[in-house]
Order: C-alpha cells, then sequence, then structure tokens
C-alpha cells in the first residue's frame, strides 16, 4: 500500500458510532451510540482555527471572519465561559469596535476551546470540543500531522459500551489525587469534575488512595530522572517503581498515563543501562499502547517501529546497543 493510499484511509473515521446529547445542566456530551471497540478511531478532524502562536484579539477575530458561514455556525456553537465574555469586554482594542459583543464571545470561546498541538500549534476543533472531561476518560485526543498539520485524532483507550459517555482528560495530572486535579480544573476551565474518581463515595476514595500511591512513585522517579548524581541509583529499585506504577495505572484504567510510563522507563534502560533487552520490553510496550491511543500511522508510533526493530536485531545478534535509539532517547521526554 502507498503512502498517498495510507495517507486517505487514515483520515477516515467512525464518528457515526456517536451523536451528541443534551444533558441539562452539564450541557452537551458526547455518547456511543454502538459498541466501539478499543483503538477505533472515532474522529479524524481539521481545525476550525488554527495559528502558530497564541493569538491576539485581532489575529483571533480576522481569522473567525475568514470562515465559512457554516465553520462560523460551528465555531459560535461552542461554549464559553461568561466571565471570559465580560472579561474581553473590558478590553481597550475594543472600545469603540461596533462588534464589540460579537468580538467578546469569539475571544471567550477561543480561549476555552484552544489546545495546544505537540508541534506547537495552538488549534480550535469543533467535535473534540464536545467531548467531555474525566478522571477516568475513555478516549484520547491528539495531534497527528501526518494526517495535516493541526489534525486532531480521538481513539477509544478501552470498549466503550453503547449509550456511554465518552470523555478524554483536559488536563495531564494523571497521577495527582483529586484535590489537585481540581485544582487544576477549577482554575483552567471553571468546573468541578464529578466523574467517577471524583465523586463522594468509598470507590473513589480508595482510587484516590491509589492515587497518592502514584504521586509519590512519580516523585521519587522524578528526582532520580532529574538529579542522577544526587544519590547512588539502585536499578533494580528503580526498575520495581516503574512496574509498581504500571500495575496501579492498569488498575485504574489511566491509559494515557501507562504510555508516559512505558516510555519514561524505556528511557532509564536506554540512557542509564544500555540494556538492549530491557530497553526492548519497555520500548514494545510503549509502541503498543501508543497504536491503540495515537494509531498505526502517527509519527510516535512510525519511530518506535523502528526503535523497537533495531532492539529486537541487537537482542537477536548480541550485537552493541544501537546508537540511534540511544540518540531517539535523549530526546526530551515526550518529543520523541
Amino acid at each position: 500500500m502507498g503512502p498517498l493510499t495510507r495517507r486517505w484511509l487514515s483520515t477516515v473515521d467512525s464518528r457515526q458510532l456517536i451523536h451528541i446529547k443534551d444533558m441539562g445542566q452539564k450541557g452537551l456530551g458526547v455518547f456511543a451510540i454502538a459498541n466501539i471497540l478499543r483503538g477505533t478511531r472515532i474522529i479524524t478532524e481539521p481545525p476550525l482555527l488554527k495559528f502558530d502562536q497564541v493569538g491576539n484579539t485581532m489575529t483571533i477575530w480576522k481569522s473567525f471572519k475568514k470562515l465559512k458561514p457554516s465553520e462560523k455556525k460551528k465555531y459560535l456553537e461552542l461554549h464559553h465561559l461568561e466571565c471570559d465574555r465580560d472579561y474581553e469586554l473590558t478590553n481597550p482594542a475594543l472600545e469603540n469596535n461596533r462588534h464589540k459583543a460579537q468580538i467578546a464571545k469569539v475571544l471567550a470561546i477561543y480561549r476555552l476551546n484552544k489546545s495546544i498541538c505537540h508541534t506547537g500549534t495552538i488549534v480550535v476543533p469543533f467535535l473534540p470540543s464536545r467531548f467531555n472531561h474525566s478522571c477516568l476518560a475513555n478516549t484520547k485526543c491528539a495531534e497527528n500531522p501526518n494526517l495535516g498539520e493541526g489534525f486532531l485524532t480521538i481513539h477509544a483507550v478501552r470498549d466503550i459500551k453503547k449509550g456511554e459517555e465518552l470523555t478524554y482528560p483536559y488536563i495531564p495530572d494523571y497521577n495527582r489525587p483529586q484535590n489537585q486535579r481540581q485544582e487544576t480544573l477549577y482554575r483552567q476551565g471553571g468546573f468541578l469534575c464529578l466523574c467517577e474518581a471524583c465523586a463522594d463515595s468509598d470507590s473513589a476514595r480508595s482510587m484516590d488512595h491509589k492515587r497518592q500511591e502514584l504521586s509519590s512513585l512519580n516523585h521519587r522517579l522524578s528526582d532520580q530522572e532529574q538529579y542522577p548524581w544526587a544519590k547512588v541509583v539502585d536499578w533494580a529499585s528503580t526498575l520495581k517503581d516503574f512496574q509498581q506504577m504500571e500495575a496501579l495505572q492498569k488498575d485504574l484504567g489511566l491509559h494515557e498515563a501507562l504510555s508516559l510510563t512505558y516510555e519514561r522507563a524505556a528511557r532509564y534502560c536506554c540512557s542509564r543501562l544500555q540494556d538492549s533487552q530491557l530497553t526492548l520490553e519497555w520500548a514494545s510496550k510503549t509502541l503498543a499502547n501508543y497504536s491503540v491511543s495515537l494509531g498505526d500511522d502517527h509519527p510516535i508510533c512510525e519511530d518506535l517501529v523502528e526503535m523497537v526493530g533495531l532492539l529486537d536485531s541487537a537482542v537477536k545478534t548480541s550485537g552493541p546497543f544501537p546508537s540511534a535509539v540511544a540518540e531517539f532517547y535523549s530526546l526530551p521526554l515526550g518529543d520523541m
């Protein structure tokens, strides 16, 4: 299959399996109208607005004005906070502008719905903006630059049942306890999360206890990653910490957090141990997880396929640790 054919197939999604429903006081939500299998690409969508850097008042307004009428309608349907709109109305740049009220709404929508892509591009999407947050999300939203600049995809990270709401995490606080997550969500989105992990229940309290364990593990591993010279690190103990983190995240269903744990463990086995077998084990787990949440056509997955192949060859031939893998894992976390 040639690259053009593969690229075309990659833009096909399964949006026919979902619908947007009014949830009363909770606003709108996205729900499954049929069972959705883990790894299904539910959404592939170009953004309504796209900027190379954070937009200012007039660049956002000018970009909005360039939209087609149908796109403007979609944009103005997106949710915004009244406090953001009121704040924008005080903007001196709008003082004598006859479109002041509409510009303020456009800016408030931008403020609440913008996403910062992996490449640094700022986008405002439509359908992904309809998904609500959950601290136990069942989908992953991410940019796939192979499909086009600013293109976002949403994949099911576990099997989703008919009638179930589809959610993804608005913040990357996967390992943090409830009070810290709530603080960030309220500061950034102006709401208190009421998901299963934040409810007033024994189940939520049990989950929060496990998140506190995750937070402690994360701090300990971060110290070892950032300050390796501070003390002699027992590599076996460090790997055990990664394994414990993996077990807790699996138990909690934190799929997106698992990808980062696998990536960190592979990086540790590469940079500290130069062990092809151990690096291969964690890199293979990273690839399997990202294939589900990003799709095999994502640049990260394409790179990981190559790295896993090089490591597998080194293990089978008892060859030296591949230099290309060492260079790959020398990149900052998340930039692979």
